[in-house]
């Protein structure tokens, strides 16, 4: 893969992008959601992103239909198992966060500590499974491309944020 161009090349997704970013100001983006009657929502925003991460990868695996629809099925599940054990991670942190600051015990602490490096390892195996499972429904060379996609997709949102909002150039723009 050339160097010089992002991974979803110079097709018309580039603008489609962008043109999601733009709408959605950058302190929506943050972990806390916001609403405001003039704003989309971050879920929207994020389901945006979503739904062109979808697209992108459908292209860039090139799938047969039968297929796309099974592995769409598997990334769906990963997606939600992930999702639900994030919001249990950042629960667990919130009452760490908590416990610090009533000065709570070390038990306490420590107890909370454990709880959220045991989530952290439940996140790894099922990104582990979701890997192995992938490996063996995908071609080798359509399971390179997903592992790249699911990398150069993620830098190239960031890029394309930072660039929106004036910070500078992402390392697709040198």
């Amino acid at each position: 893969m050339r160097k010089d161009r992002p991974v979803w090349g110079y097709v018309p997704m580039c603008p489609v992008l962008m043109a999601i970013l733009l709408f959605v100001p950058p302190r929506d983006l943050s972990a806390q959601q916001r609403t405001h009657p003039d704003r989309p929502e971050r879920k929207d925003m994020v389901d945006r992103v979503e739904r062109l991460k979808q697209m992108r990868l459908m292209d860039d695996l090139q799938l047969g239909e039968e297929e796309a629809v099974r592995f769409m099925a598997k990334r769906k599940t990963h997606e939600e198992k992930m999702r639900g054990m994030s919001a249990e991670r950042d629960s667990l942190l919130d009452g760490l966060a908590i416990s610090l600051e009533d000065r709570a015990g070390d038990d306490k602490i420590g107890a909370a500590c454990d709880r959220v490096l045991d989530t952290d390892r439940r996140m790894f195996e099922e990104r582990k499974q979701y890997q192995d499972g992938m490996r063996k429904f995908l071609s080798k060379a359509k399971y390179a491309k997903l592992l790249l996609f699911e990398r150069d997709f993620q830098s190239q949102v960031r890029d394309a944020m930072r660039k929106s909002m004036g910070r500078g150039q992402g390392k697709f723009d040198r």
